[in-house]
């Protein structure tokens, strides 16, 4: 019907099972097509495509069922299709092997699907930031590309969450929170290694990542909220938002009980090691 819709037209078994368009005979049987007309040239041609289709069917009287390919047991799972999604992407993206390893890490820090497509749009450059929108001809002609926050500097991806004075005193603050000393890199995937990359603890590393995550969600979500809510906030806000994101996300994932972050004699680090 989707594939050969001609021959479907003109087919007077379109609510046919697929065992009554079967004829068994002491061979290995042959498939029963019964048309409306005679058959002209090119719908030959679109049936002997058809015929050619139909040779890898196999008949059997087991109940059907799906199946998963890219599965070794046949059964889906988000880690196959993300293996078939970097494989394909490796053939439009040139990708380095620190940048591989970032990607494969993204998706390990435990927090919301949605944060983690942002963060993969982001370091792939594929965020609509008003740079790429003016790429794509999508951008009013009334707005230019400059950063909504500084207005001085296109906002790129970089811009954005990484240069732009505002982000700047973000990083800087929770920096400061963390016990953290590191300049400020060009590059995103670097960013993200030099943010988590110092500690040899498994859990602090992963508590660091998530809090660099929440802090890429939370400043996208302050751009929209100025750019479509006339909201301006105040960078100081937006580092309690990180905070309070990010101990949500702990109790969610790991069951903590909320008393333990009112200890205020424990450092971040300590709460992140425990």
């Amino acid at each position: 019907m989707i594939k050969y819709n001609r021959l479907f037209s003109i087919s007077i078994q379109q609510e046919a099972t697929v065992n009554e368009m079967w004829e068994e005979n002491e061979d290995e049987g042959r498939w029963d097509f019964r048309w409306r007309r005679r058959l002209f040239v090119w719908d030959e041609n679109l049936l002997t495509n058809l015929l050619n289709d139909l040779e890898v069917f196999m008949r059997s009287l087991e109940e059907d069922r799906w199946r998963w390919e890219l599965g070794e047991e046949e059964v889906f799972t988000v880690k196959s299709l993300y293996g078939k999604l970097e494989e394909e992407g490796r053939a439009d993206v040139s990708l380095s092997e620190d940048e591989r390893f970032v990607f494969r890490n993204i998706w390990k820090t435990g927090v919301p699907s949605k944060v983690n497509a942002l963060v993969w749009k982001a370091l792939l450059d594929r965020i609509p930031t008003r740079v790429n929108l003016e790429i794509r001809h999508c951008l009013p002609p009334d707005i230019g590309p400059n950063c909504v926050w500084c207005g001085l500097v296109p906002e790129s991806t970089t811009h954005i969450f990484l240069h732009c004075d505002m982000v700047m005193n973000i990083w800087r603050k929770l920096m400061e929170w963390l016990d953290l000393n590191l300049l400020m890199p060009h590059n995103i995937f670097i960013h993200w290694e030099c943010w988590s990359g110092g500690s040899m603890n498994k859990m602090v590393r992963k508590g660091l990542r998530m809090i660099w995550q929440a802090t890429i969600w939370a400043i996208w979500r302050a751009r929209n909220d100025c750019i479509f809510n006339t909201v301006v906030t105040r960078w100081e806000e937006v580092v309690d938002e990180i905070k309070v994101l990010t101990w949500r996300w702990v109790l969610e994932r790991f069951k903590v009980p909320a008393c333990m972050f009112y200890e205020w004699e424990w450092s971040p680090r300590d709460c992140l090691k425990r």
